[in-house]
C-alpha cells in the first residue's frame, strides 16, 4: 500500500505560514489569565464546602495547567515561583473537581457559541464525537483485558464531543473496552450548554 499523497496546495501552506505568523506569541497563562477575564471562568472553581472563589487566581490557575497539562502538582510546584506544593494542593483539593470542570466548560461553550464569527462555522446543532484512548501507567483493574484496538494495554478512553462550532461540549472518561455508540445520548441529554 502507497503511502498517501500530500493534498495541501503550496499556495495554500503559504498562506498558512502568513496567517501565523500575524498570530501575537503569548505566554499560555496570559492567554488563561485574558480568557478568564473574558468569560469569568475561575468564578466556577468554587470551594467546595463554602462556595467561596479561590482567594488567589495564580494558584488556581497554576492548578488547572498542571492538571490541564498533564503536569501534576509536583512538577508544576517546581517550575513556578508563584506557589508552593502545599498551596497547590489545598487549591487543587477543595476548588478543582469534575463539578467545577463542568460549570467552567458550560461557560466558556455558551461564550464561545455567543461570539459573532463561531456562526461562520456552522449553527452551533451538530456535533461529532470520537474517543481519544489514554494509556494508563502500572496495573488496573481491565489491564488483563485483551481489546481489540489497544491490545492489553490498560488505559481508558476520553470520549469527546465537539459541535459544529468547534466548541466541546462535553467529554466522558470511558473504559478502554467500552462501546462508544452506548455514551452518544449522555452527551446529548446531559451537556449543560445552552
Amino acid at each position: 500500500m502507497a503511502p498517501i499523497e500530500k493534498t495541501t496546495p503550496p499556495e495554500a501552506e503559504v498562506l498558512a505560514e502568513r496567517l501565523h505568523a500575524m498570530l501575537p506569541r503569548i505566554r499560555i497563562t496570559d492567554l488563561l489569565t485574558e480568557v478568564a477575564g473574558w468569560t469569568g471562568l475561575l468564578d466556577c472553581f468554587t470551594h467546595l464546602r463554602t462556595g467561596d472563589i479561590a482567594a488567589d487566581r495564580r494558584v488556581l490557575m497554576a492548578g488547572l495547567l498542571a492538571d490541564g497539562l498533564n503536569l501534576g502538582l509536583t512538577r508544576m510546584a517546581e517550575a513556578c515561583s508563584i506557589a508552593t506544593l502545599g498551596q497547590l494542593a489545598w487549591t487543587a483539593d477543595w476548588h478543582i473537581r469534575e463539578e467545577t470542570y463542568s460549570l467552567a466548560l458550560r461557560r466558556l461553550v455558551n461564550q464561545q457559541q455567543r461570539e459573532p464569527f463561531a456562526a461562520h462555522f456552522g449553527s452551533g446543532t451538530s456535533s461529532s464525537s470520537d474517543g481519544q484512548f489514554f494509556q494508563a501507567a502500572g496495573f488496573g483493574r481491565d489491564a488483563a483485558r485483551l481489546n481489540a484496538h489497544y491490545g492489553q494495554r490498560s488505559g481508558f478512553k476520553a470520549y469527546s464531543h465537539l459541535s459544529d462550532r468547534y466548541a466541546s461540549f462535553f467529554t466522558k472518561l470511558i473504559a478502554a473496552t467500552a462501546s462508544e455508540a452506548l455514551h452518544v445520548l449522555d452527551a446529548l441529554l446531559y451537556h449543560q450548554s445552552e
